[in-house]
């Protein structure tokens, strides 16, 4: 890599669904997580902030669930209009936590657009983000040629992690690891009751 490349903020967020095959994330929590993950654990460490020209961070802050920032979803729906990921529904094939979380995170106070009311809401479904076409097309064409190979095998290792962990588990990772960041959590007891995070 001769020169930094100029990343558009959230260009990382389309690297993360990129990453791992493709593989979709499913739940709005689990996509705030893998986010929040790659902020901690990967930005600085495998170089994205000396290689690339970004990086402002998504500002997560502490809320029901652990870090959650309003910033992820602006970019999911900005990608969503120009027609690079798409939201399906999916069965939720997991426990009922994730689809309770769902419900739950359809009222973060720091989520106005998000309005439902939770009665409204079909519990045994989640959301699930994936790529388009045109999104992969693009991020192959823009973003990812442009990553070292340590970097793409990060991001990776990152995404496998976050999306075969069950919630549960991916939880309890980001409670012990940052306190800090469930402060606010309305289940932080149940789920560090949980067994231990294999990483």
């Amino acid at each position: 890599m001769n020169q930094k490349i100029k990343f558009k903020r959230g260009d990382y967020l389309l690297l993360l669904l990129y990453a791992h095959n493709q593989s979709p994330l499913k739940g709005r929590t689990r996509l705030q997580k893998t986010a929040f993950l790659f902020e901690k654990e990967v930005l600085k460490q495998y170089r994205f902030d000396q290689s690339f020209d970004i990086v402002e961070t998504m500002d997560f802050k502490p809320y029901h669930y652990g870090p959650f920032s309003k910033k992820v979803f602006q970019f999911i729906d900005l990608f969503e209009n120009l027609g690079l990921i798409q939201m399906k529904s999916e069965k939720n094939q997991e426990n009922s936590l994730d689809a309770d979380i769902f419900i739950d995170d359809l009222k973060q106070e720091d989520d106005e657009e998000w309005d439902e009311d939770s009665s409204e809401v079909d519990k045994e479904y989640i959301p699930v983000y994936g790529l388009t076409d045109k999104g992969k097309d693009y991020i192959e064409a823009k973003l990812w040629s442009h990553l070292l190979p340590e970097q793409k095998q990060a991001l990776d290792r990152l995404k496998k992690n976050c999306v075969e962990t069950p919630l549960k588990l991916l939880l309890k990772h980001v409670y012990t690891t940052y306190p800090d960041s469930a402060a606010q959590s309305q289940i932080k007891d149940d789920i560090l009751k949980e067994t231990k995070w294999q990483y």
